[in-house]
């Protein structure tokens, strides 16, 4: 915006400019009248037909004077400029604006009648030239340029003052208009400059929503960690600090708190029940593994006095927490397009990520905590903006997701060895011959023929999983959880074949 106040000030100056030298040339032609009356005869044309004239459009003194009217015009335009940016500037810049609108308006308007007397003037004196054979003392051109030239080079020099000042930051524009108006013995420098600097991260807040802001936030941005588990990319919701207003923040609380996209997970939780402690009090989980339910009844959220400090936990807290359900979703997506075990069943592998993620979410609230009541006890005023509260989770959560993708990678590669396995006959030899096939190869491992019932499938599957069952055999634990493990692939593989 600065910029283009320049460019569009640096213009307007020179044009203005040109037309007080144009405005010099008419009243130069009007001191000398052997000259002046030349340049009149050369500014119509007659028709002795139709007793008329016209314009010559090949006079000088009709290019002279056009271009003043054109000046005029200018002014015009330039004033709707002003409009323009009456509706876009802060309210401090109103007054000032105003200024510039009803100034240029009035100069234009100005400058357009007395370039019309002067055209008038010109076309009596020519009649005069024409028709009579003397020339009138009442057509001395002196009066009525000279009242041209003096008003349109005070004109100019108010234009050329205003067009710098408008060049200049709101801030000085501002301090110079309280100038004018008598009132620089109440202007405080201080609080001016923390209102224009207000206005200014308002305005950048604004900006910034409309290009990166929080309606274009990418939820398909993952970064690989490992061979198969691939995290979601954070990214801070605005690149600059800001202190952001309630209803901002409650945006982001809406935009975080949401997770009915991530299928696996919401089917998985409803499932299987999971509780996680926070500052030794027990909450359930409404999704696996980060969403706690009904967080706002934790000690840490009802010990913060405000309702603005609040809020920020909540948005710093569903930020985290939707960057880990988004991240083990995709990842779970991944490793479900080559086995068909639930991955997170395996070997108590959801026990052992809510494991880490407990321990990670409650070093990550206790600190934000922390930081919060900080905040609050020094009333707002520490050195620290709420956008770095809001993206404080960052570091926790690429810990969190670095703990993670090891857990994930071991399960996921038991699962693919013993699955390979079991195709290559080093658990059943006698399956061999069906390792293109997995349903014969699952109907065989339970004893199964293709018209075996559903019922006989169940009835084989209890009998397998009470004999190797790991309680059952506490001696050779190992072998009884990759028997489970086997079991339950070629389990999946007969439920889904008998469903369809």
């Amino acid at each position: 915006m600065g910029i283009y106040r320049i460019i569009r000030g640096s213009l307007l100056i020179l044009i203005i400019s040109l037309a007080l030298f144009v405005c010099l040339i008419i009243a130069n032609y009007a001191n000398d009248k052997d000259r002046m009356y030349e340049s009149v005869l050369e500014l119509y044309t007659t028709d002795e037909i139709y007793n008329s004239k016209h314009f010559n459009f090949n006079g000088k003194l009709f290019w002279l004077i056009m271009s003043m009217f054109i000046a005029g015009f200018i002014f015009i335009v330039t004033s709707l400029l002003f409009i323009v940016d009456l509706s876009k500037n802060g309210h401090r810049m109103i007054l000032p604006n105003i200024c510039y609108v009803v100034f240029f308006a009035t100069a234009g308007v100005l400058i357009t009648l007395f370039n019309y007397k002067v055209m008038d003037f010109y076309g009596s004196v020519f009649d005069s030239l024409k028709y009579e054979s003397n020339i009138s003392a009442k057509y001395n051109p002196s009066k009525v340029i000279n009242i041209f030239k003096f008003a349109y080079f005070s004109i100019y020099v108010i234009s050329f003052i205003l067009l710098i000042v408008n060049m200049l930051n709101f801030k000085y524009q501002y301090k110079f208009f309280r100038v004018l108006t008598f009132r620089w013995h109440t202007s405080n420098d201080y609080k001016i400059n923390n209102e224009f600097k207000l206005e200014k991260e308002k305005k950048a807040m604004k900006n910034l929503k409309k290009t990166r802001g929080l309606q274009q936030y990418n939820f398909e941005n993952f970064k690989k960690v490992s061979t198969n588990f691939n995290r979601l990319v954070w990214i801070d919701d605005f690149n600059t600090d800001l202190v952001l207003e309630m209803h901002e923040i409650d945006e982001i609380i809406d935009r975080y708190s949401k997770y009915s996209e991530y299928k696996s997970l919401v089917n998985y939780t409803f499932r299987n029940k999971f509780n996680v402690f926070i500052a030794d009090e027990n909450f359930k989980l409404s999704l696996f593994p980060s969403y706690v339910e009904n967080i706002e009844n934790s000690f840490y959220y009802i010990n913060l006095f405000t309702k603005y400090c609040k809020n920020l936990f909540l948005a710093a807290y569903y930020k985290y927490a939707k960057h880990i359900a988004a991240t083990l979703e995709h990842s779970l997506t991944i490793v479900y397009r080559r086995i068909t075990m639930q991955i997170l069943s395996y070997e108590n592998l959801d026990k052992k990520l809510i494991k880490i993620a407990n321990d990670n979410l409650n070093d990550f609230i206790a600190k934000i905590y922390a930081i919060l009541r900080n905040y609050e006890s020094k009333n707002m005023s520490i050195n620290v903006t709420t956008n770095d509260i809001i993206e404080y989770g960052k570091e926790f959560y690429h810990d969190l997701t670095e703990r993670f993708s090891k857990e994930f990678e071991y399960s996921y590669n038991e699962i693919i060895r013993i699955q390979d396995e079991m195709y290559t006959g080093d658990y059943n030899d006698d399956v061999m011959k069906h390792k293109n096939d997995k349903v014969k190869t699952a109907l065989d491992y339970f004893g199964l023929n293709p018209k075996s019932t559903y019922d006989d499938f169940k009835n084989k599957y209890r009998e397998l999983i009470r004999i190797y069952h790991p309680d059952a055999n506490s001696k050779n634990s190992e072998d009884s959880i990759k028997k489970i493990t086997l079991i339950n692939l070629n389990r999946e593989i007969l439920e889904e074949y008998f469903q369809n």
